[in-house]
């Protein structure tokens, strides 16, 4: 694995949470699937974001091992820290950091893997 696609994230998530019937079809997500509880609009969306960042730390280690095998740099979009809260409680905090290319005006993120 060598790309942060989509595919690739959905080998880190549940299965069936993210699916693409094909090509001139919309690539959907399931998000009850992806974080194992029966949700509702009115759910919170933490689960969600948890579960999605997960996927991409996750995913981001997985290339970068294959990255480390063909001799390139590893890549570093997401981190991950964990602390212990001040309710004794652990904390985990993610921290997303995507390069922008200033030259474009559409699609304008950059991807380390790239």
């Amino acid at each position: 694995m060598t790309t942060l696609s989509i595919a690739g994230l959905t080998q880190k998530l549940p299965d069936e949470a993210i699916t693409w019937a094909g090509f001139g079809e919309p690539v959907r997500m399931n998000i009850s699937l992806l974080t194992g509880e029966a949700l509702t609009p009115e759910s919170s969306a933490l689960e969600l974001i948890i579960k999605l960042l997960s996927g991409l730390y996750q995913l981001q280690t997985a290339v970068n091992i294959t990255r480390l095998a063909a001799a390139l740099e590893p890549i570093t979009l997401v981190t991950r820290m964990v602390d212990g809260g001040v309710s004794g409680n652990p904390v985990i905090s993610f921290t997303v950091a995507v390069e922008i290319d200033l030259n474009a005006s559409l699609n304008n993120l950059i991807d380390p893997t790239v």
